[in-house]
């Protein structure tokens, strides 16, 4: 139920968005503006989403996930109300901010929940998800043309009574998050470890992004700004780049309406994709995919027919790099907003660039602009696939039992994974899903294998040793962790106790479920030699 009223959702900030264009010969009637005053509206509303996804992303862990939600479709509908019923264009402009703000929450939102609550069916999901968006995107408008412009306030209106409708679906949403992880600087004492959680609810401030992920983020953040500034331009630069090179004006709008319907229609066809896919793979596909069909941008009898190819192979990359985004830099609690924030911003600063551009150069120039960017956007997809692999993931060593110590020098330096579990009876590195969705982990890697070890449950921060590993991590899922990980700030203290515990000897056949190992790395090199330094004194 929640994931369909989610997809009810996006469809109703589709159909918003795509209200403002079809609407301007009315608004410029009914408040007397110019063309260009009458076009602010849209402006405002993506200023008011701006606002609203870093605001949201703030007090996220203050209100939780239904708080957050059930506050951000109250905007909506309270804006689009007043957007309605606004007497005066100042009145209209400032109500046009308010549903940004409840779109920019939502935006920011159900994205986050989806690409954190599904595991491996995170990129299908937010596909669907963001597929809905489009099917809004195209009913808005087709609304309009059916009722006419002239009755744009009843569709606002019907569009405020949804978005309260919508509220007691949120029941079905997790307040807060069992184990968003919290990030700090690298180093810094009292940084919870990469595998922790932080009490249950995300950070509602920013943390410093780890220096080995600034790159990571800065990156994502790029292909962002760069991929939205292809689709906006797109769309917006399409019509007068065909009629420039000959179509006509009813084509040329027909084109466009096949561009938005083929970018809808992507990322359906990316659910299954993304089943079948590894993110990385499906994203660095796409961005290529992009470039070459604005290759063919140019050749005025392959134009309208490249377009559609653009609007195709650009639909996944929105979706799907989000989940990629979040395994990729788990510690940064920012970095999804940094770049749903960030597709904002290519939205609306790129558009009067290119104006500009397009103003000195000519029309023609628009698809060879956009191929720079798309180029761009392939060549950082391709290094953030070197950079975020993990090329031993899902193959199991044959190194047998190890000491704790030997085990995580093992994941470390030899597996070279980010991510992964480490059983008493060998070691599995299941790549970057591992640390976010427990049972599925669990299965993959054969409870069976490990008789004992050492558990974390990251809801109470327990460190729990025992003999049989099967029927304590059968408990933890039956109470509902999802998550697991080392929780202790002090990592060298906790194993320090571990060791000296009256089951200290157990850490020879331990189980470690951790996150970003590359984080830990100087912490673990202590530990190691702390237990060496132990176990020589004991010996001595």
């Amino acid at each position: 139920m929640a994931v369909v009223a989610s997809c009810v959702g996006f469809m109703v900030i589709g159909a918003l968005q795509a209200l403002y264009g079809p609407a301007i010969p009315e608004i410029r009637a009914k408040y007397g503006v110019a063309p260009g005053a009458a076009g602010l509206g849209l402006s405002a509303h993506f200023v008011g989403a701006l606002v609203g996804v870093l605001l949201f992303f703030r007090l996220r862990g203050r209100i939780g996930n239904r708080g957050l939600l059930g506050l951000s479709y109250s905007l909506m509908a309270a804006g689009s109300l007043a957007f309605a019923a606004a007497p005066t264009w100042p009145i209209a402009l400032a109500a046009a901010t308010v549903i940004g703000l409840g779109f920019g929450g939502i935006d920011y939102g159900l994205n986050q929940l989806f690409a954190t609550g599904f595991g491996r069916r995170s990129p299908a999901m937010l596909n669907l998800l963001n597929a809905h968006f489009g099917i809004g995107a195209i009913a808005g408008p087709a609304l309009v043309a059916w009722l006419g412009a002239r009755h744009y306030p009843w569709l606002f209106a019907a569009l405020a009574v949804l978005s309260l409708f919508l509220l007691p679906s949120l029941g079905g949403v997790r307040s807060r998050d069992r184990a968003a992880p919290t990030a700090a600087p690298i180093g810094t004492p009292g940084s919870t470890a990469p595998g922790s959680v932080a009490s249950g609810s995300v950070a509602s401030a920013p943390a410093a992004v780890p220096a080995r992920l600034v790159p990571v983020v800065a990156a994502f953040v790029v292909i962002y700004v760069l991929h939205v500034a292809i689709e906006t331009g797109v769309g917006g630069w399409e019509p007068t780049q065909l009629q420039a090179v000959g179509y006509g004006a009813s084509a040329a709008a027909l084109a466009t309406s096949a561009y938005w319907f083929a970018m809808t229609v992507g990322r359906f066809l990316a659910i299954p994709l993304s089943l079948r896919f590894p993110a990385p793979l499906l994203v660095t596909a796409s961005c290529l995919g992009m470039a070459a069909c604005l290759v063919a941008a140019p050749v005025p009898a392959l134009a309208p027919y490249a377009y559609v190819g653009v609007g195709l192979f650009i639909a996944p990359i929105f979706p799907t790099a989000l989940p990629w985004l979040t395994r990729a830099a788990p510690t940064v609690a920012s970095a999804s907003a940094f770049v749903i924030a960030a597709s904002m911003i290519g939205g609306v600063a790129f558009p009067p660039l290119l104006g500009a551009m397009i103003d000195k150069a000519g029309v023609r120039l628009v698809p060879v602009l956009l191929l720079g960017f798309a180029l761009v956007c392939g060549a950082l997809s391709v290094w953030l696939r070197r950079a975020t692999a993990t090329p031993t993931a899902g193959r199991r060593s044959r190194q047998g039992r190890r000491r704790f110590p030997e085990q995580v020098a093992l994941t470390v330096e030899d597996a070279g994974i980010d991510h992964g579990v480490a059983f008493g009876g060998g070691l599995d590195a299941l790549g970057d899903d591992s640390s976010v969705d427990l049972p599925g982990q669990l299965d993959q890697t054969g409870r069976e294998s490990a008789a004992s070890g050492v558990a974390v449950d990251a809801a109470s921060e327990d460190v729990v040793e025992f003999d049989d590993v099967r029927p304590q991590l059968d408990e933890l899922l039956q109470a509902g962790v999802s998550r697991a990980g080392v929780v202790d700030r002090d990592l060298d203290t906790q194993v320090a106790e571990m060791v000296d515990g009256p089951h200290g000897r157990r850490l020879g056949d331990a189980v470690l479920v951790f996150g970003d190992l590359d984080d830990q790395a100087v912490a673990n090199g202590q530990i190691m030699d702390e237990l060496d330094d132990r176990r020589r004194d004991r010996a001595g």
